[in-house]
Order: C-alpha cells, then structure tokens, then sequence
C-alpha cells in the first residue's frame, strides 16, 4: 500500500533486538462561478482513484511491512539492519508507546546451549504481535483503506538526491488534474549509518596516489539509494495519512522515515498552494475557487477564505459588466467576513494595509467590517 503526523526522524540501522513489550460527497465550490468551477474539474470522471499517478518506483519489497496497523494507532514499517540480517519492525502511535521488534539473529550465540529455544520463543512472539498488528504490507493493486472524498486529486511523490548530506529526500503530497504537484510532506532517507562527508573523505586518502584515492572515495563513501517502497493511504475514517518511505543502501543496510498528518489540512494546503499558484498569475478565477475549496475542506483556518476573498477583490478589476462585478463583490464581502470572524483584529488589519483589496476598500461593505 501507498502512505502521514508526527514527523518522525529516518530509523538507522542498530542491533537486532528482542522484541520489546507491547507496553462522498465530493468538495464544491457552492456560489461560485459555475463554468469557471466546470473548467477546472474537466476531465474523464470514472478514475482509478488516488493511486493512478502513484507509480511505485521497485517491486523487490513486494510483501514488506509498510504502513497503518489494522487498528490505525500505529504508523510503521519493516526493514534489515544488514545482508543476513532477518527482519525487524518499528511502530510508532501518537497515543501509545512505541514498538520496536524483530525476528533473532546472533551469530555469537548460535553455538551456546538454549539459543534455539530463546530463538523460538522470540520469533514466535514476534508473529503473534505481526498478527495482533496486522499492517499494512506493499502488495498491489493498491486501495483506500478509508472515505477520500476529493476525487480531483491524486497522491504523488518525487526524489532528489543531497549528495553533501549522503540522503535522499522523498516529497509526497497530491496534484489536482491539470495542475502542479503540491508536496506538504518531506521524508529523509539517510543517512548511512557508515557514511563520511566527501571532505572528510578527501581528507583522509590525501595521500594516496590519484587512482587509489578515487578508488577508496568510490569504496567508502556508503550511500542510500532511490525508495524502493513507498506507502500514502488514509486511516479507515478517513481523519489521518500516514507516508512511509523505505530503501536501501551499501552493504543492504535499510533506512527508513515516516510521517502521520491530518487528512483534511494537507488536502487544504494543496489546494491553497495551487491558489496562490493562479494567484500569483493573475488567474484570479481560477485562484478564487480554489482557495474556497480549501476553505470548504478546512473551515477553521482563516488564510484560506482571507485568500478567497483576495482572490475575488482582484477578479473585480477583471470584470467589465456591472453583474460580474456585482457577483466578485459579493464573494469578496463574504470570504473576508469569514476570515475575520475566525481570525478577529488581527486579519481586519491585515485587510485594511493588503492591495488585493484596493479597489472595494473605499466600498460600504468593507468600511463597515
């Protein structure tokens, strides 16, 4: 499966430990300009959901561990600390105490007495607390494990590699069809628990020869590479998305970061983002109806209609009939009576200095907020 809160930091490799105790209706832009709305969600209306843009980069972890408990209070994954290492698992929840187990490996104990028994008990506890769990696992065709109610959006994500800090970052976030993507998420992999910046590196093979030395930089410069699974997906009410990435690096080490947030102010921000987006444009029909959309997803932020009502003030300078004119008024007036309601003096001021509102500041309406 595909997954976000609590940023957590990337998970490095350690020891292998004993398992520790287990202590529909879509959004409408109501009172808006209807073909203007109409434009912008165009397109094929039978959709194979979120997931249709989310190409999954690998297939080698099909299987593996990744993402919400069957309950939905733990966010985690599994991974290996090294090439013969088994697996091993880390969860955590915003309300419960972390977990953090894995099957027995260790080599310095194989041969002593009792260590296959102590194996047994371990691994055993181990399955009973994955079934107890049950999470997610990255097995295709992926699906929403909860109500996603914005079918005009779709998860999306994007890599890039910082070299100067030996990770890869891994943005994830959606994209409104026929529009940019928006990525409210950042997770880190890396770095490798071996890894040496290059200068250090240059530092300390200074003195070899200039073939040996590109040859021990290339040797001991431990990195990570592109994600090899990736998990977004809702809580099975719909409130929460988790994200997880997890890859590789040398010497099959596994590294991993995750992240839990609120369904409903990520959304809204990507629908903000790519408001400001038009915004900036002067596309202020478009950036008007998306900033309501992300008043309408989240009602209790007062940037998100403040942005509307901006957007409709500027969309009055556009419009040469008296009734278009009439209509941006009317959006204007009531966007910012609902920002200032939610966001008091402080957005009244706000208003009264802003430029968007140039042209209705000397109107009754905005004299009398």
């Amino acid at each position: 499966m595909l997954v976000v809160g609590c940023r957590d930091r990337a998970v490095p490799p350690g020891p292998v430990v004993d398992m520790a105790p287990s202590t529909d209706a879509r959004v409408t832009s109501d009172g808006l300009d209807a073909s203007v709305d109409a434009s912008i969600d165009s397109g094929p209306k039978e959709r194979a959901g979120p997931f249709e843009s989310f190409v999954i980069p690998k297939d080698v972890s099909v299987g593996r561990v990744i993402g919400f408990s069957k309950d939905d209070a733990y966010l985690g994954f599994g991974l290996s600390r090294c090439d013969p290492c088994p697996q091993e698992f880390d969860f955590v929840s915003p309300r419960k105490p972390p977990l953090h187990f894995g099957y027995l490996w260790d080599p310095a104990s194989q041969e002593r007495p009792g260590y296959e028994a102590r194996k047994k008990r371990n691994d055993e506890q181990v399955e009973a607390k994955l079934a107890e769990l049950s999470p997610d696992r990255d097995e295709p065709p992926y699906k929403l494990r909860g109500p996603f109610p914005y079918p005009d959006l779709s998860f999306v994500y994007e890599t890039e590699r910082d070299d100067d800090k030996g990770v890869v970052l891994v943005r994830m976030g959606m994209k409104l069809r026929d529009e940019a993507p928006v990525y409210p998420v950042r997770l880190v992999l890396g770095p490798h628990p071996m890894w040496s910046p290059s200068s250090e590196l240059e530092r300390r093979f200074a003195k070899l020869p200039k073939d040996e030395r590109a040859a021990a930089m290339r040797e001991y410069s431990f990195g990570v590479h592109e994600p090899e699974a990736l998990y977004m997906n809702v809580t099975h009410d719909g409130s929460e998305l988790g994200f997880v990435a997890v890859t590789h690096g040398t010497m099959w080490v596994d590294v991993a970061d995750r992240a839990r947030r609120n369904t409903k102010a990520i959304v809204a921000e990507v629908y903000n983002t790519t408001g400001l987006r038009h915004h900036q444009a002067k596309e202020f029909a478009k950036a008007s109806v998306y900033f309501a959309h992300a008043a309408e997803v989240e009602p209790t932020t007062s940037l998100f209609p403040y942005n509307a009502a901006c957007a409709s003030a500027r969309l009055r300078d556009t419009n040469a009939s008296a009734t278009a004119t009439a209509n941006a008024d009317a959006k204007a007036e009531a966007a910012l009576k609902s920002a200032i309601k939610l966001g008091g003096a402080k957005v009244r001021a706000r208003a009264a200095r802003d430029e968007d509102f140039a042209s209705v500041r000397r109107l009754a309406w905005f004299r009398a907020l």
